[in-house]
């Protein structure tokens, strides 16, 4: 996937994943049609790379009815 422009943000929510010693929930708000989709895939993609760091599997809320 090609993705500009968020780096502050990617680097901001990685350093927060990273860093920690516990779970880390990572909230993004906005405007629909910004790339928040696109952000958090980028996140979860680069810190499924950082040892120690473990990724759950993206849900879909539209097919679990939450």
């Amino acid at each position: 996937m090609f993705f500009i422009g968020r780096d502050k943000e990617v680097a901001e929510a990685l350093d927060l994943i990273g860093t920690s010693d516990e779970a880390v929930i990572v909230g993004v708000v906005g405007m629909h049609g910004i790339g928040k989709t696109a952000l958090l895939d980028q996140v979860l993609r680069l810190a499924a790379a950082i040892p120690g760091v473990t990724v759950p599997p993206k849900i879909d809320m539209a097919t679990r009815n939450l």
